[in-house]
């Protein structure tokens, strides 16, 4: 197989192409180095043991493809690699007019004109990538929403490439613009889809300079489904999620599930306390803005509680109880319960006993017998030799516990 001599241009980013093509010398002969010619790219070149040309009119006859990481000021040594009959792999970002002026002469001459996007490659936009797809399971967003420079609009759009399997090409509604961006609103196939992009030019006319302090924005992606919106927030990231509480939830979270916490924590501590807590904390925090942080604590000291366990697994996570009776033994004349936890979340062990003679007698454990990390508790009844009938495991239901079928004994 003929290997493809290459011509790299620039020495920054342009080592990179270089230790690549050392890694694939079956396949790939470095043919030489494009640059200005400064002390750093004749030590490049010599490192590589490559010819320096300063000129694309320098170069050989016999050149297949050209490797360009020279931003923005190498645009016309592109055009002109092209207008000699060059391949070109060229590196991002771009401004729209050359993107535009490359592709057409690559055109006319029947050559490969390719843009090395590589955003997509990054680990913040791979991590956003995959987490946009196990969200939208093949299913196209309700909406996209872009920010992005001129310059990096083409690997922006590259990106949303990866996001949508199908992805159709987009149809523009509308166009207006505001100080320093354009705004175009439009659609990729049924997604609703707005771009707002800076431009390269500055107030005064001049063209700002690769990576200068006058662009407010690199890349932000937003993308929103029925369950929240992923948002990008730059090439480095982070990824933030933001849940769309409206969901088939939302009932639950809003109207039931505060209930449900408070008949808890009644049974924790008693329900009078709870109110008397309730009542102090609505006359303190009146026409005023609390957090959920004060909530927690002004409950917490008015109960005298550590109570640190509870609101983190009713407020941070969606754990329930799943308790059960295991199994009940008799022997010198106590009675011990083996009373099983699956669930994550701690509760009071609760037991009511009905006796023989229809009479009923109720013991409560407290909620840290499984601070330990036990699975397990062994609730030990002196019943004083009394026969029973059935013992009842939360027999209030006051603890939401996953399966209450289990919660009897005998079963």
């Amino acid at each position: 197989m003929k290997r493809l001599r290459v011509l790299v241009c620039g020495t920054n980013y342009g080592r990179i192409y270089m230790d690549a093509i050392a890694l694939k010398q079956s396949r790939y002969e470095l043919a030489g180095v494009l640059a200005l010619g400064s002390p750093r790219s004749r030590k490049v070149a010599a490192q590589h043991r490559a010819p320096l040309f300063q000129s694309v009119e320098e170069l050989p006859g016999d050149i297949d493809l050209a490797c360009a990481a020279m931003g923005t000021p190498g645009s016309e040594a592109v055009l002109a690699l092209l207008d000699r009959g060059i391949h070109v792999l060229c590196e991002h970002p771009l401004r729209p007019e050359f993107l535009q002026a490359a592709l057409a002469r690559a055109s006319e001459q029947n050559l490969c004109f390719h843009v090395n996007a590589h955003l997509a490659m990054l680990p913040p936009a791979r991590k956003f990538i995959a987490d946009c797809r196990r969200l939208l399971n093949g299913k196209p967003p309700a909406f996209v929403n872009v920010m992005a420079t001129d310059r990096s609009l083409y690997a922006t759009t590259d990106l949303l490439r990866h996001l949508m399997p199908d992805f159709p090409a987009f149809h523009m509604e509308s166009r207006s613009a505001i100080p320093q961006f354009t705004i175009l609103n439009g659609s990729f196939g049924s997604t609703g889809t707005s771009f707002q992009i800076q431009g390269s030019l500055s107030a005064d006319g001049t063209i700002r300079p690769d990576g200068g302090a006058g662009y407010l924005v690199d890349c932000r992606v937003e993308v929103a489904t029925s369950a929240g919106m992923l948002t990008l927030m730059s090439i480095n990231g982070p990824v933030v999620w933001n849940a769309n509480y409206g969901g088939p939830l939302y009932g639950f979270q809003t109207y039931q599930k505060t209930p449900y916490m408070l008949s808890m924590l009644g049974g924790i501590v008693g329900d009078e306390a709870v109110q008397r807590a309730m009542s102090d904390y609505a006359k303190t925090w009146a026409f005023k803005h609390p957090s959920p942080w004060d909530y927690m604590n002004f409950m917490s000291n008015a109960l005298k509680q550590d109570l640190g366990w509870f609101w983190y697994y009713w407020l941070w996570t969606t754990e329930s109880v799943d308790g059960s009776i295991e199994n009940v033994t008799t022997a010198a004349g106590k009675t011990t319960v083996i009373v099983k936890q699956d669930g994550q979340m701690p509760s009071p062990v609760v037991l009511k006993v009905t006796f023989k003679d229809k009479a009923d007698q109720t013991f409560t454990f407290p909620a840290d017998v499984w601070f330990n990390g036990s699975k397990t508790y062994k609730a030990v009844l002196d019943l004083k030799g009394k026969a029973f009938d059935k013992i009842q495991l939360d027999p209030g239901g006051r603890f939401p516990d996953h399966n209450i079928a289990d919660n009897s004994w005998p079963r």
